[in-house]
């Protein structure tokens, strides 16, 4: 993927990525945000020649840190204050504000970005 990406920038093919935090147990984003990094820093492709969107909406896991969907269910009641009927716990969906806001910033952090150009809700016809 990375290599993909690298080569159809670097081609003048695309100028439009798209990811979102479950797609790949968060690795997509990682790995955007990797090659983001690298063309910016060695081959001078300035982070406004791309247009980065990303998505929010489900509760992404994460196989490395081994955050299973119960696991970050959990933690949005608890830390974030989201109300439990504001997840749809069968899917693992919810577009509380609260939620949104959080996987907002961690989105940013992953792709290591200061700002998206568009950020979709992900299958807001489940909320």
């Amino acid at each position: 993927m990375y290599e993909a990406i690298k080569t159809a920038v670097m081609s003048g093919g695309i100028n439009h990525i798209d990811t979102a935090p479950n797609y790949r147990y968060t690795k997509s984003e990682q790995t955007v945000g990797r090659i983001l990094t690298t063309l910016d820093n060695k081959y001078d492709v300035s982070r406004e020649e791309l247009f980065i969107s990303s998505k929010g909406g489900y509760v992404a896991e994460d196989a490395e840190k081994m955050i299973s969907k119960n696991d970050e269910i959990r933690r949005m009641v608890g830390e974030l204050g989201v109300p439990e009927e504001d997840i749809v716990k069968e899917t693992g969906h919810s577009l509380h504000p609260k939620f949104l806001k959080d996987q907002l910033e961690k989105s940013l952090q992953r792709l290591n970005l200061e700002t998206l150009d568009l950020y979709y809700l992900h299958n807001p016809y489940e909320a």
